[in-house]
């Protein structure tokens, strides 16, 4: 297939995997899926070392600027109670950051993304 530039940045629908802690020293594996907005490579190294700054480790502002720029959807998130799909919010990228487990696979998932890696299934 021949390569096509877009001036839009491409948005693509990409699965992610996290392992929830559970009792016993096991885990339990949760799936669903984010849009991700596809930044230039500028764009994205510009916002990296902010986002990149443990200093605080309990300040995550940093990386909710660089989720909300990048996540546009979810698929597969649902509320508290289970009651319906979770809408795309700063309240809710808010929330998804501050689970320790899903900001660990946040960056790799979109990193795959970015740099064309296929799933393994």
């Amino acid at each position: 297939m021949t390569f096509r530039m877009s001036a839009k940045p491409l948005e693509v629908m990409w699965p992610i995997t996290v392992q929830k802690p559970a009792n016993g020293g096991k885990t339990i594996e949760q799936k669903f899926s984010i849009k991700w907005k596809v930044l230039d490579t500028t764009e994205f190294e510009k916002m990296m070392p902010t986002a990149m700054d443990f200093s605080d480790d309990r300040d995550i502002e940093p990386w909710v600027t660089l989720w909300s720029k990048i996540i546009t959807g979810f698929q597969d998130i649902k509320g508290e109670k289970g009651e319906k799909a979770w809408p795309v919010t700063l309240e809710n990228i808010k929330s998804l950051v501050r689970v320790p487990y899903v900001q660990c696979e946040l960056l790799g998932t979109y990193r795959e993304c970015i740099t064309g890696r296929k799933v393994k299934n």
